[in-house]
């Protein structure tokens, strides 16, 4: 991964590669990870607040694991020291319109969000999303899984309604014969 300063940094880049805007956030990143309904959000180091400026200053490339583990104690991830340590305000009721508005979107019940809450406006921004997180950090998480497995489930069933066969004789009444013969097999063992 690599913060570019200036245009001559864009040369930089290897392609193919992903661009997005950095954004300043006390060296604080924000690890949702979601289990159905549940979500754990856990704190974690981040690069620290890197100002435009007209310098030539080089590109700085670097292993994000290396700066975002909960034990990291890379250079990038402290403060300068004029900089306040305290970080904005995380919402509680964002993260829970993320999560809410991720899982419909997605269509997806376990899954990992990043989130960093800009210093001066209080904007959370979404940098990353993961389709198979680590869930280090989150409480009971095979009790959760267990919980989102029956949830889903219940989910299929209720939704079995949708392949019967609707009385009529179309040209996909053939697919909603397969479609049900095979939730019948699926059910039969369960």
């Amino acid at each position: 991964m690599s913060v570019i300063f200036n245009e001559r940094g864009v040369a930089d880049c290897k392609p193919p590669c992903v661009a997005q805007s950095f954004i300043n956030h006390n060296a604080i990143l924000y690890k949702l990870y979601v289990v159905g309904d549940h979500y754990q959000m856990v704190e974690r180091p981040s690069l620290k607040n890197f100002y435009a400026s007209n310098d030539d200053r080089d590109t700085i490339t670097f292993d994000s694991h290396s700066v975002s583990k909960s034990d990291s104690s890379s250079e990038l991830s402290v403060l300068d020291p004029s900089e306040s340590a305290k970080g904005s305000s995380i919402d509680p009721i964002k993260l829970h319109s993320i999560v809410k508005i991720l899982g419909s979107y997605l269509n997806m019940s376990l899954y990992g969000v990043d989130v960093v809450v800009e210093n001066d406006t209080n904007r959370h921004a979404i940098i990353d999303i993961n389709a198979y997180p680590g869930y280090d950090g989150f409480p009971d998480f095979f009790g959760k899984l267990i919980d989102c497995v029956i949830s889903r489930r219940a989910q299929s069933v209720c939704s079995k309604a949708y392949f019967e066969d609707s009385g009529f004789d179309t040209s996909d009444s053939s697919d909603e014969k397969k479609s049900r013969a095979k939730l019948n097999s699926i059910n039969q063992y369960n």
